[in-house]
């Protein structure tokens, strides 16, 4: 209650809209994205066909289809992406890849031959270029370079120009893993941690090679890829070569460290041993996560004779061959695929593996 200068007295109320908290709007995100997973899963082509959804709705009169809901799931993706929260960022580039890779072939109902994603570039650009600034996290960066990935692989735009604010992040970010043998930030982010390091590198190396498959099919990614292939084939072996040795060195090392004296396996070896388990169970999820991905890129090379994949092999230290038998690096390549391949086949969950290898 206000009194005014006559001394009348009056009631004002004020309606201040709180919003809810960050952990609550979390929580709206990861159900909206596994919704819009559930959707998909239905089959229902109507929820993601634009053309078909009006049809539809002329026809019966009624049907909110979730294809009519694109602008709202662009903007609360571009929202949670920019906000303060780390896991709100997070949540919201998990959110546009869910949309991009849903929507990627929805033809535009209103302008022929468009996508219905691509009057959308500059809000997609503007959602992932902060996930590189100075005040994200390793996480963000990690799961921003994979989305840019899909989005530049996806044909939504294939306007180099148009897509210069997408590629020139990841484009930066590879020349931060060439230029360092120890990647210590990409972008503005710094002072990344061993660990941290890992994850960031190889998110960078599976997303080039996203573009790399993805190039099969649309040719004006060649462009991209073929000045940085000299550099990214030995760099995608070295990580698979990798992959391989952290997937067999703390066992390696807990074996020796059993056959040697107790004295010994208490001081240095033990603690070895103890530091190989404590990476391989850090690090190991980052190679299980990229190095599918990185290995059909790899084929694709060797498949084409690619020059600068047959230089990578020639240079390798592990290429050496004798008459008789393959080089080791062979062995690794071919391993690691039997190995999944094996897994995959004689797991009764394997409709639920998404770590398939495509032949």
């Amino acid at each position: 209650t206000v009194a005014d200068a006559s001394g009348i007295t009056a009631k004002l109320s004020v309606n201040v809209e709180i919003p809810p908290r960050w952990r609550t709007q979390l929580f709206a995100l990861e159900c909206l994205q596994q919704t819009i997973e559930l959707i998909y899963a239905s089959g229902i082509r109507e929820h993601f066909d634009l053309i078909l959804a009006r049809k539809r709705r002329q026809q019966a009169g009624l049907g909110d289809f979730l294809v009519f809901r694109v602008p709202d799931l662009i903007r609360l993706s571009f929202t949670a992406a920019t906000a303060h929260v780390n896991e709100l960022r997070l949540a919201g580039i998990n959110l546009l890849k869910v949309v991009i890779e849903k929507f990627s072939n929805t033809l535009d109902a209103d302008l022929e031959d468009m996508l219905l994603l691509e009057q959308y570039s500059a809000q997609i650009g503007a959602a992932l270029t902060p996930a590189f600034g100075a005040d994200s996290s390793s996480e963000i960066v990690s799961a921003a370079v994979r989305v840019c990935a899909i989005y530049v692989g996806s044909g939504i735009v294939k306007d180099l120009y148009q897509l210069g604010r997408v590629l020139k992040l990841l484009i930066s970010a590879l020349d931060r893993c060439k230029g360092e043998s120890k990647l210590t930030g990409v972008g503005e982010v710094k002072d990344l941690s061993p660990h941290a390091s890992v994850m960031v590198k190889l998110s960078v190396l599976n997303a080039w090679a996203e573009l790399q498959v993805a190039s099969q099919k649309q040719a004006y990614l060649k462009q991209v890829l073929q000045p940085n292939l000299a550099v990214l084939s030995p760099m995608w072996l070295r990580a698979l070569q990798d992959y391989a040795r952290i997937r067999l060195e703390s066992d390696i090392v807990a074996l020796s460290s059993r056959s040697t004296d107790r004295i010994q396996a208490s001081s240095n070896s033990g603690i070895d041993s103890m530091y190989s388990a404590a990476t391989k169970d850090v690090v190991l999820p980052y190679y299980r996560k990229s190095w599918l991905k990185i290995m059909e890129a790899v084929a694709t090379l060797i498949e084409t004779n690619a020059p600068s994949m047959t230089e990578a092999i020639n240079s390798n230290p592990d290429s050496e061959q004798s008459d008789d038998h393959p080089s080791n690096l062979f062995y690794i390549l071919f391993g690691l695929c039997i190995e999944s391949l094996s897994r995959i086949s004689s797991s009764s969950s394997n409709k639920y593996d998404n770590s398939t290898i495509p032949i």
